[in-house]
């Protein structure tokens, strides 16, 4: 599937959450967040273990996760998302707090971001990570293009 929309990305992943998502868990399973206004307001769930989607109009163009591999008190601790989002952009060195996309993202169009951040069960993201590219087939994933 390809053009698929944030309401088609929530779908699914409820539906993963449904299979996946431990009935004795202390919280329920974690909701999008859309970052807004993208690039000029802190990342949504920036510092926590998760995954994101980046959107191109109102179509999702790619999927990834971000989890920081660091033991407590390292220099990876509390860095998932964020981290992870650093190949897409930039500190604006101009506007404090502001973001800029890299050239690269610009170029294909990118223009929005929603994140899901997890408090428990984080060995879950990136199972719905591959889950949601499989099933979406987002035109920016090299490893799923579209068939």
């Amino acid at each position: 599937m390809t053009n698929a929309s944030i309401h088609t990305l929530q779908d699914l992943t409820n539906r993963f959450f449904q299979r996946h998502w431990p009935t004795d868990a202390a919280a329920a399973a974690p909701r999008w967040t859309m970052w807004e206004p993208f690039l000029s307001a802190p990342c949504p769930n920036y510092n926590r273990n998760g995954c994101y989607a980046l959107l191109g109009g109102k179509q999702i163009l790619y999927i990834g996760a971000g989890m920081a591999a660091g033991r407590p008190g390292d220099r990876y601790e509390n860095h998932g998302i964020s981290t992870r989002l650093k190949h897409v952009f930039l500190a604006d060195r101009n506007r404090p707090n502001w973001h800029k996309l890299k050239d690269l993202w610009r170029d294909r169009g990118v223009d929005g971001a929603y994140t899901l951040g997890f408090d428990e069960c984080q060995y879950l993201a990136l199972a719905l990570e591959h889950y949601l590219i499989t099933h979406l087939r987002p035109a920016l994933n090299k490893n799923y293009k579209p068939r």
